[in-house]
C-alpha cells in the first residue's frame, strides 16, 4: 500500500507556514514545518519526504542554497519554490537550479494543490516499485552525528568515491562523497532488490540466512554493499585502484557500530499509525464539514489552556475591531 505523501514546508514566516499547513493538511497530506533551511536539512536526514515547498528569500541560508544542498546530497526530491518577487530573471534562475515549479505569492489554494499533486505523482512514478514504503526508524541528532562520523572516517580510510547509508525505499540516512549524478532513490531500490535476489541464491545452496554482503566489479568503479539491519544498507562506491580486501577490513567495525545505533533507534521508535490516502486536488478544494467547537469554559480552564479560534470567536472575547485590523494586516502581507 502506498504511504501518505509527506511534505516539508520551509519558510521563516510563521503566517505563511500556517497557511500552507492548513491547505495541505485539509487535502490529506502529512505536513512538517521548518522555519530555516538548516533545520529543514536536519529533518530531511531524519525523515522521508515526497516534496519540499520552500520560500526563496530567507535569512541566512536562502531557498537556492537549500536546493543546492539537496542536490549535493543526491536527493531527487521535487522542490516547489515560493516568492513574493517573481521576476522573470528569478524564475529562470530557479529553473536553472533545478526547481520543479515556481509559485508567486499570493497564490490560489487550488493552484498550489494542483502543483503539489502533479509533482508528487511524477516523483513517485519515477521510483521503483515499493520505494514509497518507509521503514520509519527515527534517529536522534546524536545518533545521526555518530553515523555521519562513521561514514566520514571510513571514506577517509579507503578513499571511496561515495559512501551511502540508505533505506530500500530511497531515503538517505547519511552520505559522504560525490552524489550529484546518482539517482539515489533508484539506486537504493536496486540494492534492496539485489539482496532479495541473493537471499534466494543462499536458500538454494542450503544457507540458513541470506547473504549479508554483495560485491560488484566494474570497469571503472566497484560497488560493495552490506545489509546492516532489515531494510537498511551500506553502499560503498570505489575505484579499481582500491583493493577489496582493504574495503572489507575497514568496513567490518563500521558495520557493527552502525548496526548497534540502528537497532537502538528501531527499539525506541513507536509504531506508525495507519496512513490516510490523500484525495485529489479537485476533491480537496472543497472544504470538509468540521464538527462544531465545544463551548469555552473560562471558569474551569487553567492559565495555560489552549483554545481554537472558533471557540474564542463564539465566546465573544475577541473584539470585532481587533479582528478587522488583523484581517487588514494579513491582506497587506499577502499583497506584498
Amino acid at each position: 500500500m502506498t504511504t501518505q505523501a509527506h511534505i516539508l514546508i520551509v519558510d521563516d514566516e510563521a503566517v505563511t507556514r500556517t497557511g500552507l499547513q492548513r491547505i495541505l493538511s485539509r487535502a490529506g497530506y502529512a505536513v512538517t514545518e521548518a522555519p530555516t533551511a538548516p533545520e529543514a536539512l536536519d529533518l530531511l536526514r531524519q525523515q522521508r519526504f515526497d516534496l519540499v515547498i520552500t520560500d526563496l528569500q530567507m535569512p541566512g541560508m536562502d531557498g537556492f542554497e537549500l536546493l543546492q544542498a539537496l542536490k549535493q546530497r543526491g536527493a531527487q526530491l521535487p522542490v516547489v519554490m515560493l516568492t513574493g518577487h517573481g521576476t522573470m530573471e528569478t524564475v529562470v534562475q530557479a529553473l536553472r537550479h533545478g526547481v520543479n515549479d515556481f509559485l508567486t505569492k499570493p497564490y490560489r489554494p487550488e493552484e498550489l494543490l494542483q502543483v503539489v499533486e502533479r509533482e508528487i505523482a511524477r516523483y513517485r512514478k519515477s521510483l521503483p516499485p515499493g520505494a514509497t514504503e518507509a521503514l520509519g526508524i527515527q534517529l536522534s541528532a546524536d545518533q545521526l552525528d555518530w553515523l555521519d562520523r562513521l561514514l566520514a572516517e571510513l571514506r577517509a580510510e579507503i578513499n571511496a568515491r561515495s559512501i551511502l547509508l540508505i533505506e530500500g525505499n530511497g531515503s538517505v540516512i547519511a552520505s559522504k562523497g560525490a552524489l550529484q549524478e546518482i539517482n539515489v532513490g533508484a539506486l537504493a531500490a536496486l540494492v534492496a532488490g539485489d539482496f532479495a535476489a541473493t537471499a534466494g541464491i543462499a536458500a538454494l545452496i542450503g544457507e540458513e540466512d541470506a547473504f549479508r554482503l554483495n560485491y560488484h566489479e566494474g570497469e571503472t568503479y566497484n560497488v560493495y554493499s552490506a545489509q546492516i539491519v532489515a531494510g537498511v544498507y551500506l553502499l560503498i562506491i570505489f575505484s579499481q585502484e582500491i583493493k577489496l580486501g582493504a574495503v572489507m577490513y575497514y568496513t567490518r567495525q563500521v558495520l557493527l557500530d552502525a548496526q548497534a545505533i540502528l537497532e537502538r533507534a528501531a527499539a525506541a521508535t513507536p509504531p506508525a499509525a495507519a496512513p490516510t490516502p490523500a484525495p485529489s486536488a479537485s476533491a480537496a478544494a472543497t472544504p470538509a464539514t468540521e464538527a462544531p467547537a465545544p463551548p469555552l469554559d473560562t471558569e474551569t480552564a487553567g492559565d495555560d489552556t489552549l483554545y481554537s479560534l472558533d471557540q474564542l470567536m463564539e465566546s465573544g472575547l475577541l473584539d470585532n475591531d481587533l479582528l478587522d485590523a488583523l484581517d487588514k494586516q494579513f491582506q497587506e502581507l499577502w499583497e506584498e
